[in-house]
């Protein structure tokens, strides 16, 4: 994450953390670890888990490993992680595919309407600068692959902002929310078309270190506690990212 977006999060870290006694917390407990082929593994709450969905996939010029995340009891409005780590050598081959398409299939079973739904990325690396507005070496997400007529929700925000016109928009963002005209109904459920995202590979020496974390969330009609919950977890996945490359440094693969 860029340096000027880190004081913001931590502004609205500071408000939140004042509002946690005030909050029922329902998050997912961790459990549950997938390893998704050429190094590649995710571990994720159970029951939120991704896994892998065919063979690779070309679309326009972008080869990616297609995923899937189908979440048939979607419970909680608390922000779910996805962490996924690579631990390869430079020498394997083939080397993993850094792109990914991601099917999404969510039921919502919380007995809650969703306004909306937010997403960030995490570069666990704490990779910073480089590369191009299309493709940052920072973890990042490309929206262009979206079907706007399997979103539903008609209002776009991103970091960086480039506009409302995500279908449009091929230049890497490192979070994202759709909202407004739109609503994922309790029993029902949201199936976009395509969420893309993607991580330069990393090596220290032979050793792959690439790392990263998706974080989702559903807004409810209380966007202020939305926002406020999705920056909380993103300053987990971040306290996280830390103790990963403390533990790279110490630990061989």
């Amino acid at each position: 994450m860029r340096t000027g977006h880190l004081s913001n999060i931590g502004g609205m870290l500071l408000a939140g953390f004042s509002m946690l006694a005030a909050w029922t917390w329902t998050r997912p407990c961790h459990a549950d670890m997938v390893d998704l082929g050429r190094g590649w593994k995710a571990t994720f709450p159970a029951g939120y888990g991704v896994a892998q969905d065919g063979a690779d996939q070309t679309i326009g010029t972008t080869l990616a490993q297609p995923l899937k995340q189908i979440v048939t009891n979607w419970t909680t409005l608390d922000p779910v992680s996805i962490s996924f780590v690579n631990n390869s050598k430079s020498s394997d081959a083939p080397q993993p595919l850094d792109q990914f398409f991601l099917r999404m299939e969510f039921t919502n079973k919380t007995g809650q309407a969703w306004g909306g739904l937010q997403f960030a990325i995490i570069d666990n690396n704490g990779t910073q600068g480089g590369g191009s507005l299309l493709h940052p070496f920072q973890a990042h997400f490309h929206t262009d692959f979206f079907d706007p007529a399997t979103v539903g929700f008609t209002t776009f925000t991103s970091t960086p902002n480039y506009g409302n016109d995500y279908a449009d928009n091929n230049r890497g963002v490192y979070q994202f929310s759709f909202t407004g005209g739109f609503a994922v109904n309790p029993n029902d459920t949201w199936k976009p078309k395509l969420l893309d995202f993607h991580d330069r590979l990393k090596f220290d020496g032979e050793q792959n270190i690439t790392a990263f974390t998706i974080v989702e969330r559903p807004i409810t009609p209380l966007p202020s506690s939305a926002v406020m919950g999705l920056a909380l977890a993103i300053g987990a996945a971040m306290i996280s990212a830390a103790r990963l490359r403390h533990a790279s440094t110490t630990n061989t693969r």
